[in-house]
């Protein structure tokens, strides 16, 4: 039954409901019956629902400039009636990350450390709209506002889509798309959660209720998300509500009108639910002039209905954070002793400590090489970062990295407006020698980074430092090799060159050091701290290494080749011997090079026939070969 009478109709309207849509616009059968659910349930009530400026998969508007657009379409209707006594957020999918951002929005940044993305101009709004308080909730229907990712476990149609979504998203040469700032981890989500956490912590008054509806088959989102909520905000401002025989999109089919039957059963289920959520009384003790719609609680779930455990507590207690984070090729135990290191030499200082030692997993060196596996590592870290900000509300953040740990810390302060932390130590680090420091002391920051340089890090000096020359594409460098070279201001110290090789700098000669310098606030860590340690110069082999470090990093692509091209013609029937002497046969008329290559040639060609002499076993058997060490090298070196 249609909530309210009649003669409402005939009023001024005095609510205004704001429905976003997802990635994608809905298709305009389902998006009518749904509007007219709305509308017949809230008549009262304007319904604000235009297509986002999101047209397809490989658009490019940036996610917080169409929250810059609601924003300026919220603003029109208030100038066309101030009246509004209640404004209600309602996203679908991507609509729900969109719905919080237009509320954080519609608050302006003024008076919250979090800053606002340039992209889309979200940083011009600083002071709160007029209508702000009028929001009142925000209503989602299957919101995935910590970010889409494909799983293994989810159906295998939508694992595909999801792969192939991510793929599309990594190597577009048009610019960043729409869909992949909606991804786990990605900036446009990572801020997003960082600027509501900031927001809860200074503004608590002004935090409205957040309604999750859920269906039971949906495999998008997961249950026990809890949207940035501490276990004190659950029981008042954070809501559950599971939606039976429902995937992610068929929460939109609410109109009775159209169904008969077990259908017809689900779409009434669906509608008396979303009626629940839209109008339902969110306290117990608050009055609601729809007595006949039950309270939200009485149909939410508990949360421990939903997962194993609640969130952990905040500890605003808590005054500092270390994170320690490991590199390729390390399972990280050293990082939970170096952790317990730093926090018992900031208790004796009357300081109460955390630690971050989460792992990411074993990390192979070919996977590492490639940028879009590091983003992912990087969406990762910025995804505990999140959990930690929310977690202790009243800390200051310091971060200890090896390796790639030291890549994570360097791409997070440079592509994520919250992350902050103050006091860091590189070890072996794969950063660009010209990372800009300067810039870090203002966005994120940054009051003192300590460098460790070895005197013998091959690792460094062949792969990260060659890399470097790639430019943004590798986006790594040898500042474990050579140290950082350009706009370096005066809080980076080098601690060069310590004796040993890539793991010298986490060694536990170091680790008081390293202790020192994140938890006193005027350390001075000098190589005179520590004789018989360091050198005053590197080997002449290892500077060599890393001058040459382009050429053979040339060389090994040239060998993954050939070794990849022979696994293909192997698995063809054809010998890859065979395919290259004649090719060199065509260079033998050359007058320089000529008795060179047929000499190449004859050589390749009797290479080739002793090899087609094998028999077939052989070639089966070297074909098992090239996969294991093709797995070796993806996955163990």
């Amino acid at each position: 039954m249609a909530i309210g009478t009649a003669n409402d109709a005939h009023h001024r309207k005095s609510k205004l409901v704001v429905f976003l849509h997802g990635i994608r616009p809905i298709d305009r059968e389902r998006k009518a019956t749904f509007l007219e659910a709305l509308a017949a349930d809230m008549p009262n009530a304007e319904i604000l629902a235009r297509d986002l400026p999101i047209s397809s998969y490989i658009c490019t508007v940036a996610a917080a400039g169409i929250a810059v657009t609601v924003i300026g379409w919220i603003d029109e209707k208030w100038q066309e009636n101030i009246g509004y006594e209640e404004i209600i957020l309602v996203g679908h999918s991507a609509g729900g990350a969109l719905a919080r951002k237009v509320f954080l929005g519609a608050w302006g940044q003024d008076g919250r450390r979090v800053p606002y993305e340039k992209s889309g101009d979200f940083d011009k709004l600083q002071t709160p709209k007029e209508w702000a308080p009028k929001i009142t909730r925000i209503v989602m229907l299957a919101g995935i506002v910590a970010g889409w990712q494909a799983s293994g476990r989810q159906r295998w149609l939508a694992f595909l889509g999801l792969n192939m979504a991510g793929l599309l998203g990594h190597f577009s040469p048009i610019g960043n798309l729409t869909f992949f700032e909606f991804r786990r981890g990605a900036p446009f989500i990572i801020n997003t959660r960082l600027q509501w956490i900031d927001f809860v912590r200074n503004r608590p008054g002004h935090v409205v209720p957040v309604i999750q509806m859920l269906g039971s088959i949906d495999d998008i989102v997961a249950p026990n998300e809890t949207l940035d909520f501490t276990p004190a905000d659950l029981d008042h401002a954070f809501f559950v509500i599971e939606v039976p025989s429902s995937n992610h999109l068929q929460l939109l089919d609410v109109n009775r009108n159209l169904a008969q039957g077990e259908v017809l059963e689900r779409q009434e289920k669906r509608r008396e639910l979303l009626t629940i959520a839209l109008l339902g009384a969110v306290r117990d003790a608050q009055s609601t002039p729809f007595p006949s719609v039950r309270p939200v609680k009485s149909v939410a779930l508990e949360f421990l209905m939903l997962g194993d455990s609640r969130p952990p507590p905040a500890e605003p207690e808590v005054k500092h954070v270390v994170f320690v984070i490991h590199g390729i090729r390390d399972d990280g135990f050293w990082t939970k002793k170096l952790a317990t290191h730093i926090k018992l030499l900031g208790a004796k200082n009357n300081q109460c400590w955390r630690s971050i030692t989460t792992s990411y997993g074993y990390f192979a060196m070919l996977p590492f090489i490639f940028p879009w596996i590091r983003r992912q590592k990087v969406e990762w870290l910025m995804d505990i970062y999140a959990q930690a900000a929310l977690r202790y509300p009243e800390a200051r953040f310091h971060y200890v990295g090896h390796s790639n740990g030291t890549y994570l810390c360097a791409a997070a302060m440079r592509d994520y407006r919250g992350c902050f932390f103050e006091r860091v130590v590189f070890a072996g680090s794969v950063v660009d020698p010209k990372y800009p420091w300067p810039e870090r002391v203002g966005d994120s920051g940054v009051k003192a980074v300590m460098n460790y340089v070895a005197t013998r890090d091959w690792v460094v000096a062949l792969a990260p430092n060659a890399l470097r020359h790639g430019g943004k594409f590798f986006d790594l460098g040898g500042a474990g090799h050579v140290g950082f070279q350009m706009s370096k201001p005066p809080f980076v110290t080098e601690m060069r060159y310590l004796i040993g090789q890539h793991s010298a700098g986490i060694k536990e000669e170091r680790w008081d050091e390293i202790a020192r310098f994140i938890t006193e606030t005027h350390p001075a860590p000098t190589t005179a701290a520590a004789p018989g340690y360091f050198l005053e110069h590197q080997p002449r082999d290892i500077r060599l290494l890393g001058w040459l470090s382009p050429g053979i990093a040339a060389i090994l692509v040239m060998l993954a080749a050939v070794i990849f091209l022979e696994l293909l013609f192997a698995a063809a029937g054809s010998s890859f011997l065979h395919y290259l002497s004649r090719g060199l046969a065509k260079f033998g008329d050359l007058p320089l090079a000529g008795g060179f290559m047929t000499t190449a040639s004859s050589t390749t060609e009797v290479l080739s026939q002793w090899w087609q002499s094998w028999n077939p076993v052989f070639d089966l058997i070297f074909l098992v070969l090239y996969t294991k060490l093709f797995r070796f090298i993806t996955t163990r070196f």
